[in-house]
């Protein structure tokens, strides 16, 4: 009963301002939009786009003269700094995987930056392996490098991080350059908006220092018992009824062989017209023939597929060989697909055990499809439906008009 008056309370009471938060949230936002407002690897992307005076952005060499003047440059080398152009300086991206590296050699300096978004340290001697690689490449007594571990939060270094001068900043610094850039510059209608949406997602998903964040705050302080218990159970798209529900249907799918209808975990699939072309008898999964499967997994937050070869459990080495071959070649040839190009797993080799060519959601736990059906699994039949439309459809034609049948 109590979880019920907390409840009640929190809906009656807060309904007005968790509207507010929810015309906010629907909002759009580029880097919700493609589902990269917490990747390192895109933040690292736009401050080198900020940074480099021969960008896009109509901005010159504003912003990278305001994060240099964040560093403890002395201050002859600041002066010397900002009055010149900086040309030639260059903007490094994963170089050596350094994040962010800016180097001019007529000026002398360098900028080692590791850019960590998430939770959690660097990895062990991370830190000091990229001020090794820096010190070796640039060890002219009068070439000077700076080396900066940027977070959204203030970090404690290690002494030995210290010892070799590495400085935390942290997103508030990015922030108020980034702020103090739009209103010194004014850019173009073109670019101000980039740098707007990139703002706010700073300060809605990096730092949660918007207005709409500190009101969520102040609802989950007042309501914090209510809220957990709401995300303690909120919805699920996994459970052992929808698994058997999806697993069924594809096991009386006309157009579907189920490759493995007796897994408890991961349901794996063919359209009937692509089996033929799969057909080695590899070992990699139970009784099934096929050295390839549609692999779909059920978890909390969504469903989806992996284009997934199968590894090759045999003991003769020259039918081993012979196997890794295909499968070599197969691996090649789906990687090229047109079908699959947008997902494609870039860093998986065909030597693995069982690598993936290419990575699919099919249904997330925030779909609206999900609002508009009676239930899960009618939510997923329709999702499933248009990502055959969209995609399956078009791989199988692939797979018919480029890959061999087995012989």
């Amino acid at each position: 009963m109590i979880e019920i008056e907390k409840l009640q309370d929190l809906v009656i009471n807060e309904s007005q301002r968790l509207e507010k938060l929810k015309l906010f949230l629907s909002q759009p936002n580029y880097l919700e939009i493609l589902g990269i407002s917490h990747r390192e690897l895109q933040h690292s992307n736009f401050l080198a786009w900020m940074m480099n005076s021969r960008s896009s952005h109509d901005i010159g060499n504003y912003f990278l003269k305001s994060f240099i003047n964040l560093l403890p440059f002395s201050p002859e080398d600041k002066i010397r700094i900002n009055l010149s152009n900086l040309e030639g300086t260059k903007i490094l991206r994963e170089y050596n995987d350094i994040d962010l590296l800016i180097v001019n050699d007529s000026l002398k300096f360098s900028i080692c930056i590791e850019n960590k978004i998430k939770a959690g340290k660097s990895g062990d001697n991370q830190l000091l392996k990229y001020y090794e690689i820096v010190e070796n490449i640039w060890s002219d007594k009068e070439h000077r490098n700076y080396y900066v571990y940027l977070t959204p939060f203030p970090r404690t270094l290690t002494e030995k991080e210290l010892e070799i001068e590495y400085i935390n900043l942290t997103y508030q610094s990015i922030l108020e350059i980034l702020e103090d850039t739009v209103k010194s510059k004014q850019p173009s209608e073109e670019t101000a908006p980039l740098i707007d949406n990139y703002i706010n997602n700073l300060k809605k998903n990096i730092m949660g220092i918007s207005k709409e964040a500190k009101l969520a705050q102040e609802i989950y302080r007042k309501h914090k018992s209510a809220i957990d218990f709401i995300v303690n159970n909120k919805p699920s798209l996994y459970s052992k009824e929808l698994f058997r529900q999806i697993n069924e249907f594809f096991i009386q799918h006309e157009q579907y062989e189920n490759l493995t209808p007796k897994d408890k975990n991961i349901i794996r699939i063919l359209p009937v017209n692509t089996v033929p072309y799969f057909n080695y008898k590899t070992n990699s999964w139970g009784e099934t023939k096929s050295s390839f499967a549609l692999e779909i997994f059920c978890e909390q937050e969504k469903i989806w597929m992996k284009f997934c070869f199968g590894a090759i459990n045999i003991k003769s080495e020259n039918e081993r060989l012979r196997f890794q071959s295909i499968k070599d070649e197969m691996f090649s040839l789906m990687k090229e697909f047109s079908s699959i190009s947008s997902k494609i797993v870039r860093r998986s080799k065909s030597s693995s055990g069982y690598p993936s060519v290419a990575n699919f959601d099919i249904i997330r736990l925030n779909d609206k499809v999900l609002l508009e059906t009676d239930d899960v699994f009618s939510a997923f039949k329709i999702k499933f439906q248009k990502f055959e439309e969209n995609t399956l459809n078009k791989w199988t034609e692939e797979v018919v008009n480029k890959i061999s049948k087995a012989q």
